[in-house]
């Protein structure tokens, strides 16, 4: 979209870049679906961390079975 971001921005100052662009204006529709997008590849990439976070989960508990107690 071409708009510079601050490295601390909020949602909301976020939202009023979104909605004060000329893109925004001009294609409204494209602005909505890029959006769509980009949360549906955030929540993907969420899903992804939590399987590998249980994966990694399992592989711990299997490793505690090995290591002997004193």
């Amino acid at each position: 979209m071409g708009l510079e971001i601050p490295a601390e921005a909020k949602v909301i100052q976020l939202k009023n870049l979104i909605e004060s662009s000329d893109l925004y204006r001009d294609d409204i529709d494209f602005v909505r679906e890029l959006m769509s997008n980009i949360q549906e590849e955030k929540r993907d990439e969420i899903e992804l961390q939590k399987l590998k976070l249980s994966q990694f989960e399992k592989e711990l508990d299997g490793f505690g079975r090995y290591i002997p107690s004193f």
